[in-house]
C-alpha cells in the first residue's frame, strides 16, 4: 500500500473515532462513548454503529428517512473513500473509476442496513426488556452479517466467492477489539476514552487495510456459487430458530408437582411465590423451595370470594405494574392475616420487579425477606413514545412488528404498547428500584450470568446477590437454586462463587460495546426516591 494512501486512511480512522467520542463526553452519557470505536469500522460494524444511534434518536418518520439516506449515502461514500485509501500498491486498480465503486458500496451499504435492521431492533427492545436472550438473538447475527457482506464493498462479484479465511480474521478480531475496549473503558478515567478511541482507529485502518489486501490480491477462481445469499439465508433460519427456542426455554414451565407444602394454617412460614411474564397456573399447590415454608402462588388472575389465588393463563400477566402491585397487596394482606405472620416473597423475572416494586413503594407492607430470582436490572433505559411522535418512534414501530413475529413462541411480549411494556416507562421509579430497595427488609438476589449480557456497568443491585451458570428464567425449577433461596428465606446468605462474580461483571462491561446508546444517564443515586 502506498504510503500517502496509509497515512490518509489512518488519519481519516482516527479522525472519525476521536471526533465521535469527545462529541458523546461533552453532550452524552459516558457509556455512550464505547461507541466511538466503531465509527471507522468495517463497512458492516460501522453501519450497526449507525443503525444503533438512529435507533434511539430519530423521532418522526420524516426524519427517520432524511437520518437513513444519510447513513446510506453518507456510510456508503467513507467505505468507497477507505476501499480507494487501502487498496495495496501492488494490485491493478479498477479502470471504471470512482463513480462504478461508489454505487457498489452504497448498494451494499442499503443491504448491511436490510440485513442489520432486525439485530438493532433486538438490542433497541433488550435496553427496554433486558433480558439476555434478546442480546444472543442480536450480536451473533450482527457478526455473521458482518462476515458475510465485508468484501461485497471491495470487489464487486464477492457475492459469489468463497470468502477468505483473512476476511474472516479480520472480523472477528474487530469484534474482539470493539469487546475488549468496552471492557477498558468502563475500568478508565473520561479523559482515557480520547485516547482508546484514537488507537481503535488505527486498528480500523489495519482491519480495512487487511481485508481489501485479501481480496484484491486473492488468486482467481472460476468457480461461480451465490455464496453470500444462501449464507445470508442459512444465518437467518440459524438465527430464528436459535431465538425461537431460546424464547421457548425462557417460558416459565409449569412446577413439578412433587411434595405437598405445609398448610398456611401449620404455623410454617407463608412465602409467596411470584413467576414471571408468561407463566401459567393451574390452581395446584407447589413446593419447589425445600424447608419448612407454606408456599402460596401469587395469581396474576387475582383472588376468591374467601382470599384463595385463582389459576392463570399467560395473559393474566400483561398487566401495568401499578395494578399488579395493588393485586399483590391485596395477596400479601390476606396472606399475612390468616397465617398471623409477617410475610416472605420470591419473584421471578416480572414477579421480581413486582416484588420489589412494591415492598418499595408500600413501606408498611407486612413483608419480611424478599428473594429476587433474574431480576430486570436497569429496564426501560431508552425512551419511547407509546403513542405519536417522540424519541423512538420508528424504533416503537419496528418493536411493535417484531413483537407480532415473536408473540407465539415468546412469553415477553416486546411490544411498547402492551400494558406492563408501558408501565416500565416510568423510569423515576422503575429504573431505580433495584438500585434503592426498600430499608429495613432482608432482600438477596440470584443473577443469571447470561443476564450480564443485558445489564450496564452503571447499574447497581442495592442487596447482596449470587451469580449462577444460567440463562433468563425458570432459575426456580434448578435445585441449586431452590437450596440458595431456601438459605435466604432462613437467614443463611449462600456465599457466591467469587470466579462467577468476576465473569459477571466482565461481561456487563465488555458487551456495553454492543448495546443501544442512551439518551440520558440513568442516574443511580438513591437520594430523592421514594
Amino acid at each position: 500500500m502506498r504510503r500517502t494512501g496509509g497515512t490518509a486512511l489512518l488519519t481519516l480512522s482516527v479522525l472519525l473515532n476521536v471526533t465521535e467520542a469527545s462529541i458523546s463526553l461533552a453532550v452524552l452519557p459516558r457509556a455512550d462513548t464505547v461507541l466511538a470505536l466503531q465509527a471507522s469500522a468495517l463497512a458492516p460494524f460501522a453501519v450497526f454503529h449507525d443503525l444503533r444511534w438512529l435507533s434511539v434518536f430519530s423521532a418522526s418518520w420524516p426524519g427517520f428517512a432524511l437520518e437513513l439516506t444519510a447513513i446510506v449515502v453518507g456510510r456508503g461514500a467513507l467505505t468507497a473513500v477507505s476501499v480507494r485509501l487501502a487498496w495495496p500498491t501492488d494490485a491493478t486498480r479498477p479502470v471504471a473509476g470512482t463513480a462504478p465503486m461508489l454505487a457498489r458500496t452504497v448498494s451494499t451499504t442499503a443491504v448491511a442496513v436490510l440485513l442489520l435492521t432486525p439485530s438493532t431492533i433486538l438490542l433497541f427492545a433488550m435496553a427496554v426488556v433486558p433480558i439476555s436472550w434478546l442480546f444472543i438473538a442480536a450480536v451473533p447475527l450482527a457478526v455473521g452479517v458482518a462476515v458475510l457482506l465485508s468484501p461485497l464493498p471491495v470487489v464487486g462479484d464477492s457475492w459469489r466467492r468463497l470468502i477468505p479465511l483473512q476476511v474472516i480474521g479480520w472480523v472477528l478480531l474487530s469484534f474482539l477489539v470493539f469487546t475488549v475496549g468496552a471492557l477498558l473503558l468502563a475500568h478508565m478515567p473520561a479523559w482515557a476514552c480520547i485516547p482508546v478511541a484514537a488507537l481503535a482507529g488505527v486498528f480500523n485502518a489495519m482491519a480495512w487495510t487487511g481485508t481489501v489486501r485479501s481480496l484484491v490480491l486473492r488468486d482467481p477462481s472460476h468457480l461461480v456459487l451465490p455464496v453470500v445469499p444462501v449464507a445470508v439465508v442459512a444465518l437467518a433460519l440459524g438465527v430464528i430458530l436459535g431465538s425461537v427456542s431460546g424464547f421457548v426455554h425462557a417460558r416459565p414451565a409449569p412446577l413439578a408437582g412433587g411434595v405437598r407444602p405445609p398448610d398456611v394454617g401449620s404455623g410454617a412460614q407463608p412465602v409467596l411465590v411470584l413467576n414471571g411474564y408468561g407463566s401459567t397456573w393451574g390452581g395446584a399447590p407447589q413446593h419447589p423451595i425445600p424447608g419448612p415454608f407454606a408456599e402460596v402462588r401469587f395469581s396474576y388472575g387475582g383472588v376468591a370470594a374467601d382470599g384463595a389465588p385463582l389459576p392463570y393463563s399467560s395473559a393474566a400477566t400483561v398487566r401495568p405494574l401499578g395494578e399488579l402491585v395493588r393485586m399483590l397487596s391485596v395477596q400479601v394482606d390476606h396472606l399475612a392475616a390468616t397465617s398471623h405472620r409477617r410475610v416472605d416473597l420470591v419473584g421471578e423475572s416480572e414477579g421480581a420487579e413486582l416484588a420489589e416494586t412494591y415492598v418499595r413503594t408500600d413501606p408498611r407492607a407486612p413483608v419480611d425477606r424478599v428473594v429476587l430470582l433474574s431480576p430486570l436490572v436497569a429496564p426501560a433505559r431508552v425512551d419511547y413514545p407509546l403513542r405519536g411522535p417522540g424519541s423512538g418512534f420508528p424504533a416503537r414501530t419496528a418493536l411493535e412488528l417484531l413483537s407480532g413475529a415473536y408473540r407465539s413462541v415468546s412469553p415477553v411480549d416486546l411490544d411498547p404498547g402492551s400494558a406492563f411494556v408501558a408501565s416500565l416507562d416510568e423510569r423515576s421509579v422503575v429504573g431505580k428500584v433495584l438500585a434503592c430497595p426498600a430499608a429495613a427488609l432482608h432482600q438477596f438476589a440470584v443473577l443469571p450470568l447470561a443476564d450480564a449480557t443485558a445489564s450496564v456497568p452503571d447499574a447497581q443491585l442495592g442487596m447482596p446477590y449470587v451469580v449462577v451458570p444460567a440463562f433468563h428464567g425458570g432459575l426456580l425449577h434448578d435445585p441449586a437454586v431452590q437450596r440458595k433461596v431456601a438459605g435466604a428465606l432462613e437467614g443463611r446468605l449462600p456465599a457466591g462463587n467469587a470466579l462467577l462474580g468476576l465473569a459477571e461483571h466482565l461481561v456487563t462491561d465488555a458487551s456495553a460495546a454492543w448495546h443501544v446508546p442512551l439518551r440520558d444517564d440513568i442516574g443511580w443515586s438513591c437520594t430523592g426516591v421514594s
